[in-house]
Order: structure tokens, then sequence, then C-alpha cells
């Protein structure tokens, strides 16, 4: 599934076959008013860099 999104901060959950699921690749999570966690996904702005494309010193 492919989703255009606009830039922003998004907070989310995978729910599967009425199990929640945990994504073992997301490097940040947030607390929700359920007591549980939400997952982040931050989208840039076009042409925005980001930290894997900064050159490291």
């Amino acid at each position: 599934m492919s989703l255009g999104l606009p830039p922003g901060r998004y907070e989310y959950n995978d729910v599967i076959d009425g199990n929640w699921c945990i994504d073992p690749y997301c490097s940040e999570w947030v607390p929700n008013q359920a007591g549980s966690l939400n997952r982040v996904l931050r989208v840039p702005a076009a042409g925005a860099r980001t930290d894997s494309k900064r050159k490291k010193l």
C-alpha cells in the first residue's frame, strides 16, 4: 500500500486480524491516551534533507 501524505508528523498503530502489531524497525514511539504506545512517522517537506542524507562529520 502506498499513501501520499503531506509533510508533517503522524502517529499510528497497526492492527492485523484483531491483534496489535509491533514494528521492530520503527525508531520513534510516543505514549497515547490508551496507555500504550504509538509509532511516529515524520514525512519531510519535498527537498528537505533527512538524517540519512546528511554528511557525517
